[in-house]
């Protein structure tokens, strides 16, 4: 049979206890009843003489229990996960001191750890200071510097240095040259000289810093050969850099596809130089973009033909839906599409209105330039991003074109998608 009190609910029994004391919720036969509080909390738990159930400090046993009572007023209790009751300066909200070898903030972890602003960066690493304030995520190790806000966004200790001057350094590579100081980047080309870092081009001179980039269909710093039948062999791209591959066909017309053009066309396409960057995005970032400028020989005279050399930038980032071009623009020839830069682009200059002297592309009337342009993009905070550079001849390998790319900046601000405007 039954047996009412030794903990199990059996036959007609609606509760066990593991007593048979009234009062208490469940009645010596096993069955649902009233409680009653002296009954359930007996005595004076806290030691003053007043009854549990009349003393207002006490009115549980679960508030006399020593596990649910906050013994130094910092708001914790042990079982809130305070390892130190008995001192309001030890708490799980309190700042790790990083050299006092307490574990200020109970995570079992001593003069280490620590995240109280969620920025992901620890206050102390090894015993030292990490993140200089760990109350603001604005104040990280993780982040880039804001020039002109008034805080060490990064913790270098210094406020509002400029965040990009890497370019003015020694031994830079070509992602540093540009103004990415904090990138790994490669350069595929098919010959050492369509490619370069330089503080100047002729009369164009960097937007940022002391030098840009360059990369090139030719010979990126000749202003006397354009016509470089020896820079490369044909062959599209896909089958020689391994290029991101698109996802959908396209054509001459249809440029708003989400991979490089060199991706999706025939062989047609000659002299391709990449320059690929894979940079951690700051955990303050929410955008960046970058400034170009195009010159090709082919303008204005091979406009409208299949003589097309292209100029494009490709990303991989969660912000996008997709791997795809985000440097375009609107298209004169045909009109009405969004092309990646070439000769087709209402952002060539006509009449010239840039001093692009020493350059070789405005020699004899022949060549021409954008000008200098903005291409801005969408970035998530913490991620991994790949930004892939391309140019290429297009339809032969003969008139060449090359682009200069600068002034890369990081950016708090969020934007809707990839644009670039001149």
């Amino acid at each position: 049979g039954q047996t009412c009190g030794n903990g199990v609910v059996e036959g007609t029994e609606e509760c066990d206890d593991s007593n048979r004391l009234p009062m208490d919720g469940c009645s010596p036969s096993c069955l649902y009843e009233e409680e009653l509080c002296s009954v359930l909390y007996p005595g004076s738990e806290d030691d003053d003489t007043t009854a549990n159930c009349d003393d207002p400090d006490c009115a549980t046993a679960k508030h006399c229990d020593p596990g649910e009572m906050d013994g130094d007023g910092d708001g914790f209790t042990p079982n809130m996960g305070d390892c130190a009751d008995a001192d309001a300066t030890i708490h799980p909200a309190a700042l790790e001191i990083c050299d006092d070898g307490i574990d200020n903030n109970c995570d079992g972890d001593t003069d280490h750890g620590g995240d109280i602003d969620g920025d992901g960066a620890f206050h102390c690493m090894s015993g030292v200071v990490y993140d200089c304030n760990d109350y603001s995520s604005e104040q990280s190790p993780l982040n880039f510097e804001v020039p002109g806000d008034g805080i060490d966004n990064d913790c270098d200790t210094t406020v509002d240095e400029d965040p990009h001057s890497c370019d003015c350094t020694t031994g830079i590579d070509q992602a540093q040259a540009m103004g990415m100081c904090s990138a790994d980047s490669v350069v595929e080309y098919y010959n050492g000289n369509s490619h370069g870092i330089a503080t100047a081009y002729g009369n164009v001179v960097p937007q940022h810093g002391c030098r840009f980039f360059t990369i090139s269909s030719g010979y990126a710093w000749d202003t006397s050969d354009f016509n470089s039948t020896n820079m490369g062999e044909n062959g599209n791209p896909v089958s020689t850099t391994n290029c991101f591959e698109c996802t959908t066909a396209d054509t001459q017309s249809t440029w708003a596809h989400p991979g490089p053009e060199g991706c999706c066309e025939d062989d047609n396409d000659n002299d391709p130089s990449r320059l690929s960057i894979m940079v951690d995005v700051p955990a303050n970032a929410r955008s960046f973009s970058f400034q170009f400028i195009f010159f090709s020989e082919e303008y204005p005279y091979y406009v409208g033909s299949t003589f097309n050399d292209t100029l494009y930038v490709v990303m991989d980032s969660m912000s996008l839906s997709q791997i795809q071009n985000i440097t375009f623009a609107a298209s004169e020839n045909p009109a009405d599409t969004l092309q990646p830069v070439t000769i087709n682009n209402s952002l060539f200059e006509n009449p010239l209105v840039t001093d692009i002297g020493g350059t070789g592309y405005d020699v004899g009337g022949e060549g021409g330039t954008t000008g200098w342009v903005t291409t801005t993009a969408p970035c998530i905070p913490g991620e991994t991003i790949i930004i892939d550079f391309w140019i290429h001849d297009e339809g032969d390998h003969v008139y060449d074109s090359a682009a200069v790319i600068d002034n890369f900046q990081w950016h708090v601000e969020s934007v809707d998608g990839p644009v670039t405007v001149k």
